[in-house]
């Protein structure tokens, strides 16, 4: 038997499992497997395929309470588990790398910004957003659905959770846009001063007397 037989052999064998616990309820137990299997298929000893690893990954979110679709995460009230979910979100985002498809690497850093940066401590948080940086200064991101071979929809990521306001302090306006108190004049009549935009006409018009005016030289 090849190597090659034998990683099949195994790919085979880790998506059984993921089928079984999938179909008894055992939601991260079924994307544990299919995740397992995913890196097997970029295993050392075989010829890697990683359009493969990265669709058992993006199988594997709902396991781990996530999904690629920002509208879809509960915010309020978070589930699943921070640091899987941080790990399984930078599996997606090296394994596009690796598939030269740098706009779906970009896709998923953002998602994995938008969600994972409330878990995360300073260290983390930056060395996240500098991933980011990096993936768009070769590429840069777009706020256009992208559309997947197997046809799935990555729709676009909205960094909801940046800026991230902690203090503030207010500052004075410019010069040219600061109040100036006008003196009043003493002669001005210091009576009420309505303004109304109804053309109010009170005077009573003589209805027997045609409506004309004289002209000159008619």
């Amino acid at each position: 038997i090849s190597l090659p037989s034998q990683e099949d052999d195994r790919i085979q064998r880790y998506n059984t499992l993921s089928t079984l616990y999938k179909q008894i309820g055992f939601k991260r137990k079924s994307a544990f497997f299919i995740r397992v299997s995913g890196m097997h298929c970029v295993a050392p000893d075989s010829s890697p395929s990683w359009s493969q690893c990265y669709e058992l990954l993006l199988q594997s979110l709902e396991g781990y309470s996530l999904t690629i679709n920002p509208r879809e995460i509960e915010r309020d009230h978070p589930v699943g588990w921070p640091v899987l979910q941080y790990r399984v979100l930078h599996e997606l985002v090296y394994a596009a790398r690796r598939m030269s498809n740098p706009q779906i690497a970009v896709r998923h850093m953002t998602q994995l910004i938008d969600i994972m940066l409330p878990h995360l401590n300073v260290n983390d948080q930056r060395e996240a957003v500098s991933g980011l940086s990096v993936l768009t200064s070769k590429c840069p991101g777009t706020t256009q659905p992208i559309a997947l071979d197997s046809g799935l929809i990555l729709p676009p990521v909205p960094l909801l959770s940046l800026p991230t306001v902690r203090s503030f302090r207010l500052l004075p306006p410019s010069p040219h846009l600061q109040a100036n108190k006008l003196e009043c004049d003493v002669d001005t009549s210091s009576g009420v001063f309505i303004y109304t935009p109804l053309l109010l006409n009170n005077k009573r018009v003589n209805e027997s007397k045609p409506d004309f005016k004289w002209v000159c030289g008619d």
